[in-house]
């Protein structure tokens, strides 16, 4: 029932605010994806995530929590701040190159049906807002939030894997 009233106040505040930037020239779908952070997991064992949309401030993760299940990888894109980047750090690899796409695009850090999980994140966005990230890690539990422009969660060098990401948007003006 929690999940039906999020989705349903989530629909509502779009339908909102895609009225209202309707009238000031910006179409319905770009509205929508409006300052919103997308995220799918890649799980190992059990695969892909279903979409885990966050507006600016709201805080959904995507992954398992208390199932000792490793992320090897995620989608990622986030609506309304023009490019943004990120990179995994993947266990006996390091970091990985980085990955940036253009405004909404969507993008996959690490790596999917290799058995190396993903242990750290690094994500970066432009001038206005912040992003703001937190990561479940192996045996550690939920980190803490990092905020700012330029963001890692996750651990690097302790061989603990990322089980569940959260990624949110944080205006900062």
């Amino acid at each position: 029932m929690e999940l039906i009233m999020r989705r349903f106040a989530r629909t509502a505040f779009m339908f909102g605010a895609a009225t209202v930037l309707a009238f000031a020239g910006v179409s319905p779908a770009q509205a929508a994806r409006a300052n919103e952070v997308c995220m799918r997991a890649h799980v190992a064992g059990w695969g892909t995530s279903a979409e885990e949309c966050n507006q600016a401030g709201q805080e959904g993760w995507t992954g398992t929590v208390g199932q000792n299940r490793a992320m090897e990888g995620m989608h990622i894109s986030i609506g309304g701040r023009g490019v943004f980047c990120a990179q995994a750090h993947v266990r006996n690899e390091g970091w990985m190159p980085e990955k940036c796409a253009g405004d909404g695009g969507d993008i996959y850090v690490g790596t999917q049906y290799e058995n190396r999980p993903m242990e750290a994140l690094r994500v970066r966005i432009p001038d206005g807002y912040w992003v703001r990230g937190n990561a479940h890690v192996q045996n550690v539990g939920w980190q803490g939030w990092a905020t700012g422009s330029y963001i890692q969660i996750g651990t690097v060098g302790q061989a603990r894997h990322i089980e569940a990401v959260s990624l949110t948007l944080v205006p900062f003006n």
